[in-house]
């Protein structure tokens, strides 16, 4: 193919597609800054794809999701399941402000923890939880930070009060963070 015809097709393919793109409204969010319904989608979403030990429910889920925050402020309280991804859509992540992001453990028992939280992630925000609460990732594999900034502490595990004891867990990544307080790697 000569290169000419290689640009008239990537145009095409670029002039064919919507701006903005059209997505899936039942699996992607955009959320404005004071959305009166964002809690109840993100709950909802939780539910089918979070889930803890014996059901473990979100861990066999198909649905994907993706909640994109738009700059400003949103008083929520972002618990991340299985197979979501959260994005700030600002040039920084200090555009846009969660009330707290968190993973818990998907096992109370604290020989389990956090092992199999995975197929998550976070990118391009601030969270700034109550005083006092530290933002809680409790992850395993593939489960990714990127861009983050935290008002407090970063907790990387998940202490059990009901079967004492601090919860496994075995990482994740992350990337390009900024934690004002301390980041506790416990277990």
């Amino acid at each position: 193919m000569n290169k000419t015809f290689e640009l008239a097709l990537l145009v095409a393919a670029v002039l064919a597609e919507p701006n903005p793109p059209t997505w899936d409204s039942t699996r992607v969010f955009v959320i404005a800054p004071g959305s009166t319904t964002a809690q109840a989608t993100i709950d909802r979403v939780l539910a089918e794809n979070g889930g803890h030990e014996p059901a473990w429910n979100g861990q066999w889920s198909n649905s994907r999701y993706a909640f994109l925050f738009e700059v400003g402020t949103h008083n929520l309280n972002v618990e991340v399941g299985y197979y979501t991804t959260v994005h700030g859509l600002g040039r920084t992540p200090a555009d846009t402000t969660l009330g707290n992001l968190m993973v818990q453990n998907g096992d109370f028992n604290m020989t389990g923890g956090a092992l199999a939280n995975f197929w998550r992630s976070a990118e391009n925000v601030r969270v700034a939880p109550a005083a006092g609460t530290p933002m809680l990732w409790a992850v395993s594999q593939a489960a990714t930070l990127r861009r983050i900034q935290v008002d407090g502490d970063l907790q990387l595990f998940q202490y059990n009060c009901c079967n004492p004891g601090a919860g496994y867990a075995s990482g994740g990544y992350m990337a390009d963070m900024q934690v004002s307080g301390n980041v506790v790697q416990g277990s």
